[in-house]
């Protein structure tokens, strides 16, 4: 009887968290969202994302030191800032494994994380396709929330990538679209939306459906 594969099973991560934050002003991935199950210490919005990932699956931080709930490896693109294309391609290349999949998360996208079984299983069920993408009912493919096989992503991160957005990396791959839910998506770049992902995060923990 063939093994069943897990949905996060072959699977590593990078999670962009890199960014100036200018319309918040500060470090909003530092910003607390709610208070992490069964602990009394503050939950950030990049301890949220980190906590959407399985235990056993290795995960890469491109961006400062910060600390997080979850230990984690960093790394930083080369020059620092130089944009997400280039901090995928450092991500990458700071994985110790040889993953089939690499899942690409934005650290200021708390609730990411819910929609990359989707994503995985597209891709699983598509051998032509190269990356699988989300997108929300009311926007367009989400770059920061896709995965990649390995292979493909290791021939796209190889070329000039400085100051160049992630949808650059999917220039000549084959990407199958994925619709997932709005909260997916959801990322924090302004006060309106970190009060929207608080009023989120409280939720889940209360059990109910996320509707940012």
């Amino acid at each position: 009887m063939p093994r069943r594969v897990t949905s996060w099973e072959g699977c590593a991560v990078v999670v962009l968290a890199g960014g100036r934050s200018r319309r918040m002003g500060h470090d909003k991935l530092a910003d607390t969202l709610a208070p992490a199950a069964g602990t009394t210490g503050p939950f950030t919005v990049l301890d949220a994302v980190l906590a959407g990932v399985p235990d056993d699956v290795e995960v890469v931080v491109v961006g400062p030191s910060r600390s997080t709930a979850r230990p984690v490896r960093t790394t930083r693109e080369d020059p620092p800032g130089s944009g997400p294309a280039a901090g995928v391609g450092a991500g990458v290349r700071a994985l110790t494994g040889t993953p089939e999949h690499v899942v690409v998360l934005a650290g200021d996208a708390p609730f990411g994380p819910a929609a990359v079984p989707a994503l995985i299983a597209a891709l699983r069920r598509d051998p032509h396709a190269d990356v699988a993408v989300a997108a929300p009912p009311d926007g367009p493919p989400q770059p920061l929330l896709a995965v990649y096989r390995r292979e493909a992503l290791a021939r796209t991160t190889t070329g000039q990538l400085l100051h160049r957005p992630a949808r650059a990396l999917m220039d000549h791959l084959a990407v199958v679209v994925v619709p997932v839910a709005q909260e997916a998506t959801l990322d924090v770049d302004t006060p309106a939306d970190l009060e929207a992902a608080r009023r989120a995060a409280r939720a889940r923990l209360r059990g109910e459906s996320v509707r940012a």
